[in-house]
């Protein structure tokens, strides 16, 4: 089946933002080849899975396939400046995170330009974050946790997704600015890295984020 790119454009279901597209391209039916879906983080993570779910999705709806390529790197720059520089034809798409948006900020020299190089498709997540940490951290909850800190300032560490994400710049905000406990950063190149490093006791704290979904429940 193959939609015209504006129509495309509309019904995509992919929580992604790909290269301004030309006027001539919009007019081609689309796609006519190949599509690729750059994950800007490691494989395994919740970029990672809505990505694989989404190239599934288009494949059988538009007939061409849609392949996922994982970019880790850079709190997520790496695989999103591979987008913005990718010609602007929409045959490579970004899955982009919250981090999107963050990241030209947070740099002296922006990576890219969030308005200039990309345009926006559709949302198709919402996710939450969450501290999880090892079993052998006596704490339950937050409380507990920043008492365990305070016990031993600068010998516990935090994971992230990366510098500069969500996950990291919450982190930074709960543990230096309102509760002023002395702990670690340890950056990772995506999601499912830490997620899977907290359960040893090097790193002690996690920071994650959950996709929201419908249980039934």
């Amino acid at each position: 089946m193959k939609l015209p790119r504006r129509q495309f454009l509309h019904l995509a279901t992919g929580a992604a933002a790909l290269p301004a597209v030309t006027r001539i391209a919009r007019a081609q039916s689309y796609p006519s080849r190949n599509v690729r879906i750059i994950v800007p983080y490691t494989t395994g993570g919740p970029s990672d899975a809505i990505a694989r779910l989404l190239a599934q999705k288009l494949t059988e709806a538009l007939g061409e396939h849609f392949i996922v390529e994982n970019r880790p790197g850079a709190g997520g720059s790496t695989g999103t400046v591979a987008v913005a520089n990718a010609a602007p034809d929409g045959y490579t798409l970004l899955v982009a995170a919250p981090d999107f948006p963050l990241q030209p900020i947070l740099k002296a020299k922006p990576p890219y330009d969030v308005v200039k190089q990309f345009t926006p498709i559709t949302l198709t997540a919402s996710m939450a974050e969450m501290i999880a940490v090892n079993p052998s951290v006596p704490a339950k909850n937050l409380q507990e946790l920043i008492a365990v800190l305070r016990v031993n300032p600068g010998r516990h560490q935090y994971a992230s997704p990366g510098v500069g994400t969500p996950p990291h710049l919450t982190g930074e905000f709960i543990y230096k600015i309102k509760y002023k406990v002395d702990v670690i950063h340890v950056p990772f190149p995506g999601a499912a890295v830490p997620h899977v490093d907290h359960r040893r006791p090097h790193v002690d704290p996690a920071w994650e984020r959950l996709l929201y979904h419908d249980t039934g429940k």
